[in-house]
């Protein structure tokens, strides 16, 4: 709005508004669909004579005389960037305008209505997408990328040296992805940059932690101890190390890889002479001698290519799996092949861990604050979910779970909380909550005596007595490797799909030798009044190395697609999150493909 007498609006379908009265109420805006095949980012406006709007295929729409009725006579356009979206435009009173785009670059121009040949564009080597710019004159512009820098120029119309990036953040610490206690006083976390930290005195702080990358430059995801003899981890690369040794530094680890077009999600050992280990394509693969290299280890698809993503196995004779589609699968011979496995329909939502202390009990949570316990897993027979974890309403993503016994359960959810309990089995009010760190926790480990231990997204270690369950104790954070996490951003825009899916490329901004764990979740509103309430609808772990790039196709996970089905259309929220960061936070609209077809008829039927 350059004046009271004028406001330009756009939005993401190619509609562009204006008004001549803006608080006349909504006869007094004219609308015309000027870009019907793009979708508008930003708009600014110098001033009643000078407009200019930039999309989401590199073009510029610009008018001189922005409050007449918008039409495509008034607002021609100019394509400025073939290889980059434009994020966001600032004219400054004197006619000056930059826009930023996509790829980090700057397009300035002195005259915008003078085409494309008008418009200079300076490459930024930072590469980060320019969400937002202000320009007050042509002598000064700020903006904000998505790697959290700003933005500087006192000379914005002089190429790419004449602009400052400061970073306004320090970085965050390597997260710890799973822990085991094989006994009290002797405990093994795992990190995203393959470096294995060990205590035999966990709560001391961090000089009570020793650390040894293990392997290499992989991200470790999960492990497992038997015995304080034995341990067994996995990582995103598909591979099994062990030791029998396990805190005998980088040495004593043997690594085999067992399923390379794959990421190894979870692993349960029921004993020394039976491991069972999930990926990202569905597989079960098991060893009855974890420590006999790739060979000892067999694969069964038994979930089509669906991610599992907690697997539990309290005897040789009894495995139970979950899905991030709301699926268990079972077995009471789990070495024996896919066609031994069974899958069951355990809810609507994601389930992310499970937890089975005997055969007799075994309890699942999921991505809605919910957990679901069954005391008859070997027949499949599963209760309905029971919310534990929902503060003011609003449910948190539960990430991890651990029972040692039937008499206590543990979990912990991306905000930093712990739910326990010491009878799982009996109902909301059976499980109580505490807000015990600041960083999302990804693995609790209660070894016998009174001290349970949770590692969290920063690489720090939380302890709480197991007798209460949900006080915290001491506190020291793990030391944290050499390797320094780079910074996890989205690369240009994300898109709807087909209308029913989001697509986002996120990088991890930094040198090869820095990694980024982040999680994306996709929420929505359900329910009406005071029992409207979040809920999720879809998520997944995302782990880069620094330097590398990944185009994620977000679908909805069942519960979200009963609601599509249901209302035809579902606005989502997709968050995308690196540790207690924000990444990327934005509502899209889904719609149903029989409401689509609905719409098009409609649509035909008018235009006729």
């Amino acid at each position: 709005c350059p004046t009271a007498g004028l406001c330009v609006a756009v939005d993401s379908s190619g509609t562009l508004l204006s008004s001549i009265n803006p608080s006349g109420g909504a006869t007094a805006w004219a609308g015309a669909a000027l870009d019907p095949t793009a979708a508008f980012d930003a708009v600014s406006c110098a001033s009643a004579s000078l407009c200019v709007a930039v999309d989401d295929l590199g073009n510029a729409l610009v008018s001189t005389s922005p409050g007449s009725a918008p039409s495509t006579a008034l607002w021609p356009s100019a394509a400025l960037d073939s290889s980059a979206g434009l994020d966001s435009v600032s004219c400054a009173p004197t006619g000056f305008c930059a826009i930023g785009d996509d790829a980090g670059s700057v397009l300035t121009s002195a005259n915008p209505a003078g085409g494309g040949a008008a418009w200079a564009t300076a490459v930024r080597p930072d590469g980060s997408t320019l969400e937002a710019i202000s320009c007050p004159s042509a002598g000064f512009c700020a903006g904000g990328d998505v790697g959290d820098d700003v933005v500087t120029s006192t000379n914005p119309a002089g190429g790419a040296g004449a602009w400052v990036s400061t970073t306004l953040e320090n970085g965050i610490g390597v997260g710890l992805t799973g822990i085991a206690c094989p006994a009290a006083g002797q405990c093994y976390a795992v990190d995203n940059d393959g470096t294995l930290l060990h205590s035999t005195s966990p709560g001391i702080g961090q000089s009570g932690w020793a650390s040894a990358v293990i392997d290499g430059s992989n991200g470790l995801t999960a492990i497992a101890c038997p015995s304080s003899k034995l341990c067994v981890a996995v990582d995103q690369a598909g591979n099994v190390l062990h030791s029998t040794n396990p805190g005998g530094g980088v040495s004593a680890w043997q690594s085999a890889s067992v399923d390379p077009d794959a990421t190894l999600l979870a692993i349960s050992c029921a004993s020394t002479t039976l491991c069972v280990a999930t990926d990202s394509n569905g597989d079960v693969l098991t060893a009855t001698n974890p420590t006999g290299g790739a060979s000892a280890w067999s694969s069964a698809d038994v979930a089509d290519d669906d991610e599992l993503t907690g697997v539990s196995c309290p005897v040789t004779t009894l495995c139970v799996a979950v899905d991030g589609n709301g699926t268990e699968l079972r077995s009471t011979n789990p070495t024996a092949g896919a066609a031994a496995w069974t899958a069951g329909d355990v809810e609507d939502g994601e389930l992310n861990a499970i937890a089975c202390p005997t055969t007799t009990l075994c309890v699942a949570a999921d991505g809605n604050g919910a957990i679901v316990t069954s005391t008859d897993p070997v027949k499949g027979t599963w209760g309905s979910p029971v919310t534990v974890d929902a503060p003011d309403g609003a449910p948190n993503t539960i990430q991890t779970i651990t029972c040692p016994s039937a008499a206590l359960c543990v979990a912990g959810d991306a905000a930093g909380n712990v739910v326990a309990s010491t009878n799982p089995n009996g109902g909301a009010g059976a499980w109580s909550l505490s807000d015990v760190d600041g960083w999302p926790i990804f693995g609790i480990a209660c070894p016998p005596g009174n001290t349970c231990a949770a590692v969290d997204g920063w690489g720090g270690v939380v302890l709480g007595a197991s007798s209460v369950s949900t006080n915290p104790g001491p506190t020291g954070p793990a030391p944290v490797p050499s390797v320094v996490a780079g910074r996890l951003v989205v690369v240009g825009h994300v898109r709807v799909v087909k209308h029913t899916k989001l697509r986002v490329r996120v990088a991890c901004k930094g040198a090869a030798v820095t990694r980024c764990a982040g999680r994306l979740t996709l929420i929505t509103m359900t329910g009406a009044g005071r029992h409207r309430h979040k809920v999720g609808v879809g998520g997944r772990a995302i782990k880069l190395r620094g330097g590398r790039a990944l185009t994620i196709t977000m679908a909805l996970d069942a519960r979200g697609r009963k609601l599509l089905r249901a209302a035809h259309t579902v606005a989502v929220r997709m968050a995308i999150t690196q540790g207690k960061r924000s990444v990327f936070d934005r509502r899209f609209t889904l719609r149903h493909p029989a409401s689509r077809r609905r719409h098009a008829h409609t649509t035909t039927g008018h235009q006729t």
